[in-house]
């Protein structure tokens, strides 16, 4: 075989090289057409990922536009802090439907970062996680001084107290929508 190749050299340098070009070509494409399924994989899942990021976004946004002007109602009702000072009914039936969706809402919120927490970023979840946890720690004392409404022992109430916590609790809430804005910000610039 090898004196055929040497006397047909001219006849056989075509073939040996198209065998050669055959075997690399088909070991390029093998290697480009992984690479291609990798990073279609890698796409694939990096969209679940935003999807599911994304839809928590959403679905906290309609519980945080009742909760905050809710916590605020809260404290206003519990001190009487209106404009035009509201009738203890009036105050009464505030705090009680206010104080629901306050304590609902806690629910809601943690079963939703629970739910996506693997899928946020530490700081988005750290950030919605503070919010829950201030207001957990808080339920018990606003259910307290909402008692003491109930109980006509108005001269209880205390204002300081409730103001300071509600201002917390939507100072920690802007935290968390600024940590949101932040996060979408280097999304959408990558």
């Amino acid at each position: 075989m090898w004196e055929w190749l040497t006397a047909n050299w001219a006849t056989a340098l075509p073939i040996f090289l198209s065998v050669v070009s055959f075997i690399y070509t088909s070991a390029v494409w093998k290697k480009q057409r992984k690479l291609d399924d990798g990073l279609a994989r890698s796409k694939a899942a990096y969209d679940i990922i935003l999807k599911k990021e994304f839809s928590y976004y959403e679905n906290i946004d309609p519980i945080y536009a009742k909760l905050i002007p809710g916590v605020q109602d809260i404290a206003a009702s519990l001190q009487n802090n209106y404009p035009a000072p509201l009738s203890l009914e009036n105050r009464r039936r505030i705090v009680k439907k206010e104080l629901l969706v306050y304590l609902t809402s806690i629910k809601e919120l943690k079963s939703f970062l629970q739910s996506n927490d693997i899928y946020l970023s530490r700081e988005v979840s750290e950030a919605c996680g503070n919010v829950i946890g201030l207001m957990q720690a808080n339920a018990h004392f606003f259910s307290g001084e909402a008692m003491k409404l109930w109980e006509e022992r108005e001269n209880e109430i205390d204002n300081e107290k409730c103001q300071l916590l509600s201002d917390l609790i939507v100072l920690s809430y802007v935290n968390a929508r600024s940590t949101i804005k932040q996060r979408l910000d280097t999304l959408a610039n990558t």
